[in-house]
């Protein structure tokens, strides 16, 4: 018998785009992804042996009662052994709408191809709307791009109107601004996972002083509160680093 943290809230896919999701504030959002890009942070550049997720995706970002974050799903994950940090591989892995379209092209997988990964769960974090379709829908993702060729405002119809407001849309662009520089076909112009942990750091500081100026004047308010956000730790940290065994 194996024993596992209790996860009551199931995973970020869950919560994003099911049929019971309820509403979740900029902050929260904002949290959760500075959780994962810890947990991914110190897997890419504090253990011992670099580790490549491989599969990052709001499924794979497992949530508990207090809403962090935490990755989990390590079954196709690699260790990176060799001197350039890179791996070779001809095998299909990751999850389409996710996967780095350079690792589908070469097989070069690096932990550039995480960071892709990431930015797509970025994208979905601030529209609400998957990066995976069955539908036949058009890719989010493709549409985001497509926006931001024309500058961080040509974005701004695609927010989630859950967390679109003039107060905060600075931020929602810095975002934005950050998942574009992670979708970037070229690795080598992606930033690493320690750069991104402290843009969203000082993202969620900024929507924390946004949301203290709202609770100081309410009149101010221009649409129903959103759930308070909950407070991230300062470094990145293996605790946000679960693993999850199906069956």
């Amino acid at each position: 018998m194996m024993v596992t943290e209790y996860i009551p809230y199931g995973n970020l896919n869950g919560i994003l785009h099911s049929n019971n999701s309820f509403p979740i504030s900029l902050e929260t959002r904002l949290r959760i992804a500075t959780e994962c890009a810890e947990a991914l942070a110190y897997m890419h550049s504090y253990m011992y042996t670099q580790v490549i997720h491989g599969d990052i995706k709001p499924a794979n970002i497992l949530l508990d009662g207090r809403l962090k974050a935490k990755i989990s799903d390590f079954g196709i994950s690699r260790l990176v052994n060799d001197p350039d940090k890179t791996l070779f591989t001809q095998h299909f892995i990751g999850s389409i709408g996710y996967m780095d379209p350079m690792f589908a092209r070469d097989g070069r997988l690096t932990v550039k191809s995480d960071v892709y990964s990431f930015g797509v769960v970025l994208v979905e974090l601030i529209t609400r709307k998957r990066a995976a379709t069955s539908g036949g829908e058009v890719n989010i993702v493709d549409v985001f791009t497509e926006a931001l060729a024309n500058g961080v405002r040509g974005v701004r119809e695609i927010f989630d109107a859950e967390i679109a407001r003039q107060n905060n849309m600075k931020i929602l662009e810095g975002v934005a601004k950050l998942a574009g520089e992670c979708l970037m076909m070229e690795q080598g112009r992606r930033p690493d996972m320690i750069d991104v942990v402290e843009r969203l750091r000082t993202l969620g500081k900024a929507s924390h002083q946004v949301q203290q100026r709202v609770d100081l004047f309410p009149w101010a308010r221009k649409s129903k509160p959103t759930p308070p956000a909950l407070v991230t730790s300062s470094r990145p940290q293996a605790s946000a680093i679960g693993f999850h065994l199906k069956r």
